[in-house]
């Protein structure tokens, strides 16, 4: 720690590239300190630092004997408190992933301890070096966030373990879901509905999702027991209703549910299979070179679908570029929102006939979600 605090005063005032002199490693006695990357401007990327802790200090060596799904909500646990611990200071930033969580490098265990990997905005007024506000933040607030994000007795541990558990619980959910033939599943009591259309938080006061009878299965938690509630079945299934009567909110929790997601989310219950994909059209993307002869012909001039590329794709080509894509990467169902969809391109074919009646179709029940289909028992497009 000596040594950066030296560098840092010696660059005082100077242009901002003399921060490059501070890449190295420090020892902060309890922690190893890595500046690995120093930016080269004030508005530049910020440069990116590690922080070494041995298990022995930390008191969480116990982490190391858990499962990998414990490991990694561990892992994102820690992200999240350091987070929190340096949102006083806002040069001081950690890589986190909202309402879900992912097995990400923020954090990183291995056997002789814990890695903490984030960025520092380095102070500068213009483009002059503020080595003192430097000091401030590397020596003196870093290692209160670094040590409090990595010891037990600052933790809440039952929060930590409660946080793992949940999450080990929907890692083993979505593992039964092939066994009993299923695609997804939503638990009872699950709050679907987002608090808003660019938020992930979980709207207040939401209706709490009930499966219908016909439908109910019961799944096996390792820490929290069974749990009760809806199985969306291998094959086709279809959403119908109204306007405004929740169709999207479900696919759109579905099509989110191959991530678990963090404790009090409402999400915590509902789980899809890792290779589900959801498709829609997207006017104006691209295709390369795509077999798109299943579901597009006849196109002007004589031009083949076979190998088609474009730059400038409609909303139906777009739509079947998903749906073949889809199927080449190994996706084993596809959800689809007929509100995002093309028109002409989910036009019916003799099952879609099959499926719904003339008579439903002058209903005001007009609406239709496509949630699923097992892609091995589809021979043509639907």
């Amino acid at each position: 720690m000596d040594l950066l605090i030296a560098k840092l005063k010696k660059i005082e005032k100077q242009n901002y590239r003399a921060y490059q002199q501070i890449k190295g490693s420090y020892d902060f006695t309890d922690f190893e300190f890595h500046i690995d990357h120093v930016q080269s401007d004030p508005y530049a990327a910020a440069s990116r630092v590690r922080a070494f802790r041995r298990w022995a200090p930390t008191g969480l060596e116990w982490l190391k004997e858990q499962s990998p799904a414990y490991q990694i909500a561990a892992r994102d646990y820690l992200a999240r408190q350091f987070a929190l611990f340096a949102k006083q200071e806002n040069s001081v930033s950690i890589s986190t992933t909202g309402q879900t969580v992912l097995d990400s490098t923020a954090v990183v265990f291995n056997d002789e301890g814990i890695e903490l990997r984030f960025r520092i905005n380095l102070p500068a007024e213009g483009r002059s070096i503020l080595a003192k506000k430097a000091i401030n933040i590397m020596t003196f607030h870093l290692p209160k966030y670094i040590r409090k994000a990595t010891i037990d007795r600052e933790l809440d541990i039952t929060a930590l373990k409660h946080h793992c558990e949940v999450i080990e619980d929907q890692v083993m959910l979505r593992e039964q879901l092939k066994a009993k033939n299923l695609v997804a599943f939503v638990a009872n009591g699950s709050v679907l509905p987002r608090l808003a259309g660019n938020c992930d938080l979980p709207m207040k006061d939401a209706v709490p999702f009930s499966s219908p009878e016909s439908l109910e299965v019961t799944l096996t938690r390792p820490n929290h027991g069974d749990i009760k509630g809806m199985g969306v079945p291998a094959g086709v299934t279809l959403i119908v209703g109204g306007g405004f009567h929740g169709k999207s909110t479900l696919l759109n929790a579905l099509e989110k549910a191959i991530y678990d997601h963090i404790p009090g989310d409402g999400r915590e219950g509902v789980v899809t299979l890792n290779d589900a994909c959801k498709i829609k059209a997207e006017d104006g993307r691209s295709i390369h070179n795509l077999n798109l002869s299943n579901y597009i012909n006849h196109l002007p001039f004589g031009k083949q679908t076979t190998d088609f590329s474009t730059q400038d794709a409609s909303g139906s080509t777009s739509q079947a570029a998903w749906l073949q894509e889809s199927i080449e990467s190994g996706a084993t169902a596809i959800m689809i929102d007929e509100d995002t969809s093309a028109t002409n391109f989910m036009i019916r074919d003799e099952r879609m006939q099959a499926l719904v009646s003339k008579g439903d179709e002058l209903s005001p029940h007009l609406s239709i979600a496509l949630v699923s289909f097992v892609m091995n028992s589809i021979s043509q497009p639907l």
